[in-house]
């Protein structure tokens, strides 16, 4: 008799300098780990077996992986993805995606760093003087929806962007660990938070938003792209 596949959801970025995994079980536990290394496929499977491991869990037992698909290093967003597209082609595990974005932004509503009824910009450090940034709105009916096109911004252009919004926007700040936070100097007069993303985050904001599109955001363009074609505001 085949064993019966116990309710197991599983939490995985791997698009920054720190793998996050959280493993939620069907009695509402959560086991979380976020692990700066920079070979992030070498310990992902390790990691996540020992968990299941510790709980008497195979890895046959998980029934959905909620995966960052981006933005963030072209490397790590595909070896988050490959595990998650294998998973589901070997074993039938099901598969949601969502954005850092959406992952920052749902923590930030949660915690209450962006006020109802207003605006807020999520913005993520890139590469060195870089951000991603995208537009929301926490609406008083609790709902949080995204406004603009996420965007990538040399520097120099971050703070006029989100000036573009009015002068009284909310910003968040969200990093993938503590110690990575990188204020950019125009940040200042910003009215602005600084937010370090969960790994529980990730399933929160996946299972609310039942993202399917496994598609990659990378956002920031080819180099080709970039050759005296910087956008002005």
């Amino acid at each position: 008799m085949d064993r019966q596949r116990k309710s197991v959801i599983l939490g995985l970025d791997t698009s920054g300098p720190a793998l996050k995994i959280a493993v939620r079980f069907s009695n509402g536990k959560i086991e979380k780990t976020a692990k700066q290394y920079f070979n992030q496929e070498e310990i992902l499977f390790p990691i996540i077996q020992k968990i299941l491991n510790r709980n008497n869990l195979l890895l046959s037992d998980i029934s959905k992986i909620c995966v960052v698909k981006g933005p963030g290093r072209y490397t790590g967003i595909r070896i988050g993805l490959t595990f998650t597209n294998i998973m589901n082609l070997l074993l039938g595990t099901g598969a949601m995606s969502v954005t850092l974005f959406d992952v920052a932004a749902f923590q930030a509503v949660r915690s209450g760093l962006a006020p109802a009824g207003g605006l807020f910009a999520v913005v993520l450090h890139a590469f060195k003087n870089e951000y991603f940034c995208r537009i929301f709105k926490y609406g008083g009916d609790g709902a949080i929806k995204a406004l603009k096109e996420p965007v990538w911004l040399a520097d120099g252009f971050l703070k006029r962007y989100i000036d573009c919004f009015g002068k009284n926007i909310n910003v968040v700040f969200a990093s993938h660990t503590a110690n990575q936070e990188q204020r950019p100097l125009e940040f200042k007069g910003l009215n602005y938070k600084s937010l370090v993303m969960k790994p529980e985050s990730i399933i929160e904001a996946a299972l609310a938003l039942g993202g399917k599109d496994m598609k990659p955001l990378y956002l920031k363009p080819a180099k080709y792209e970039l050759a005296g074609k910087v956008t002005r505001l």
